[in-house]
């Protein structure tokens, strides 16, 4: 049996600042690698 998120728990991870810091690491690398294709 999994455990359903309740919207507690989801508000929870939007208020940690590591989804914004996941967010700019996934962000950085998309933008590294189109910058390495144009070349």
């Amino acid at each position: 049996m999994k455990p359903k998120l309740s919207p507690k728990n989801n508000l929870a991870l939007n208020k940690v600042p590591v989804n914004r810091l996941l967010f700019l690491i996934i962000f950085f690398t998309v933008g590294l690698s189109v910058s390495v294709f144009k070349k």
